[in-house]
């Protein structure tokens, strides 16, 4: 989007402009500067502290002049010519009026509440404007800003891999509680050999003590092969704390979530992403899912197609951002989903990407024209 090194977003309570290249960062402080002196002598003028209390009493005053300008023109529309004193002769006859029903007091705190309504919607329109200048005084321009952002999505993603590595089960181990079945006995074998190694140390001296049949050399290495199963032990149980702790993090983390709205609706999309090849998919604690075809197979993640996978792994993205979005109504960015599938699966996916898009604001990146041709939709070309 060429914009020409200049953006503006004009808006009924406040103006953002954006520019580049223009001016000169010392340019640019010396009159804030110049402007903040100037604000400041103004101030000590008017005999206020802030520009906000300033800018209140000239409200207040512009508001009292134009009530008695109002007030005046009324009085002579009502008065059409006649003085004062013979309208309170006139009045002297008219019998004395009751009571009116809302007392002045009531009418005065109505309209003190709603003059500090107003003050609190000036003071948060202040505010905003505040925090999109230090925006525009941090990022400089849009560009650095989606550099920034693009920055924060790829360590977002670093962050999940990395969640992905840990929350992978070693070979062999079925599921969690075996996995601490063997951490604790592992540990206290650890404990244990901790325990009888000053024993042991003394038992090497007194055979060394002793002059056994081996020579010294062997003695040597028995000694160097002990010492480095040890070593592997004390590894080996320094890992197992190691992955006990992050286990442990990972589950208090996980502790308050329930995958079942994300597995219900991701049963319902993959289908739709596999040419209904595959009827549902299944996913649990213990594994990455499962894909069960038409017919009732069972079919292992790590079994399937790469395209099967590409839309199982659109499946579940599009499930979190339905379920984090559903009340919130922001947006998806995704890096272009269509690569590692075929043809039939890439129609199949357009169509389901356009019916979220529907619902939730999309914006799919992509370097490949025909993907972005099956998309629709408002195409930029950064070109």
């Amino acid at each position: 989007m060429n914009a020409g090194g200049r953006l503006k977003i004009d808006h009924p309570a406040l103006t953002i402009e954006i520019k580049t290249g223009e001016a000169g960062v010392e340019k640019l402080l010396a009159n804030y500067q110049r402007c903040m002196r100037e604000l400041q002598d103004l101030l000590e003028l008017l005999e206020v502290k802030s520009p906000k209390e300033a800018g209140r009493l000239f409200d207040d005053y512009r508001r009292q002049q134009d009530y008695v300008q109002k007030e005046q023109e009324r009085l002579d529309d009502i008065l059409e010519g006649e003085s004062i004193g013979h309208l309170k002769k006139v009045l002297e006859k008219i019998p004395k009026a009751s009571e009116p029903q809302r007392p002045a007091v009531a009418i005065a705190q109505e309209h003190g509440k709603a003059q500090s309504k107003l003050e609190a919607l000036s003071d948060a329109i202040e505010e905003k404007t505040e925090l999109i200048r230090d925006w525009q005084w941090k990022y400089e321009s849009l560009e650095e800003l989606q550099n920034s952002m693009l920055e924060e999505k790829g360590s977002i993603r670093a962050l999940e891999k990395d969640l992905q590595e840990q929350l992978k089960l070693p070979a062999g181990i079925k599921d969690k509680d075996e996995f601490l079945n063997n951490y604790r006995q592992r540990k206290e074998e650890l404990e244990g050999v901790k325990d009888a190694l000053p024993s042991l140390r003394v038992e090497k001296a007194r055979w060394e003590a002793k002059a056994p049949d081996e020579t010294f050399e062997q003695l040597q290495s028995q000694l160097a092969e002990a010492e480095t199963e040890f070593r592997q032990r004390m590894a080996e149980g320094e890992a197992l704390l190691a992955i006990l702790d992050a286990l442990e993090r990972t589950e208090a983390q996980l502790a308050g979530m329930t995958l079942e709205p994300l597995v219900k609706e991701m049963g319902r999309l993959f289908p739709l992403l596999t040419a209904f090849n595959y009827e549902s998919a299944l996913v649990d604690e213990d594994s990455l899912g499962t894909a069960v075809r038409t017919g009732g197979l069972h079919v292992p993640y790590q079994l399937l197609s790469l395209g099967t996978k590409a839309g199982m792994g659109l499946a579940i993205r599009l499930a979190m951002a339905s379920h984090f979005l559903k009340d919130l109504g922001g947006f998806l960015v995704m890096d272009d989903p269509l690569v590692d599938m075929d043809p039939e699966r890439q129609k199949a996916a357009c169509e389901v990407l356009k019916q979220f898009a529907s619902r939730n604001q999309t914006i799919v990146v992509t370097c490949h024209p025909g993907h972005a041709k099956l998309l629709g939709g408002n195409q930029i070309s950064l070109c």
